[in-house]
């Protein structure tokens, strides 16, 4: 359900019905029941008094909110990667990762995960389990704004990307974490401007 959710499959103000859900997933309803209430907690889902549960539909405020949590705390993780004294192995990745979405140029939908995989990595390679769980959560929240983007994104915009991603991975392999911070900073602010006016051009006030 929340992969539906994040790719739009199921899209904002989708009715969640219990019984309707267990037979689609072919499961009891006791697992549905759980995961609607662990997606209610994690506002992907909300329940509306007396009609039900629905997927929660995201403002531009809300995802102006979202993206300064993501910002924040990837900029922490960036920092802790280059101090890592066993980053070799992350730098290693990173850079693969790179080639990914580089590769994936001519792929929007592909090029979008390539980009997501990227960014969970920095999360996950940060050495620090709060963090990582903190801003993994806030990316699924916001990454059903990554798709819709997609279809107003600039041209030449992922590449630019990947040459910004390349960038920090060499001063994460530098050891130079304060302009690793400073550098991720910069592209995450950016990064955000740029999909919020995309999703504007749109004409979307929410999604």
């Amino acid at each position: 359900m929340k992969r539906q959710i994040v790719t739009n499959a199921r899209p904002p103000g989708s009715a969640l019905d219990e019984r309707n859900l267990a037979e689609e997933l072919n499961v009891s309803r006791t697992p549905v029941r759980e995961a609607m209430l662990r997606l209610r907690s994690e506002r992907f889902i909300e329940n509306l008094p007396r009609r039900g549960a629905f997927v929660r539909a995201l403002t531009l405020d809300d995802l102006s909110d979202l993206y300064d949590v993501v910002t924040a705390v990837e900029v922490m993780a960036v920092g802790l990667i280059a101090e890592a004294s066993d980053r070799a192995e992350i730098v290693a990745e990173l850079s693969r990762l790179c080639d990914k979405m580089e590769a994936a140029l001519e792929d929007p939908e592909l090029w979008t995960h390539s980009d997501e995989a990227f960014h969970r990595a920095l999360l996950e390679f940060s050495g620090n389990a709060p963090l990582a769980q903190t801003g993994l959560l806030h990316r699924d929240l916001a990454q059903r704004a990554h798709f819709v983007a997609d279809r107003a994104r600039p041209k030449g915009t992922e590449r630019k990307s990947v040459e910004t991603h390349r960038a920090l991975v060499d001063l994460i392999a530098a050891g130079d974490a304060e302009a690793a911070r400073a550098n991720h900073l910069k592209q995450r602010q950016r990064g955000s401007e740029s999909l919020l006016a995309a999703i504007r051009a749109l004409g979307l006030r929410s999604l």
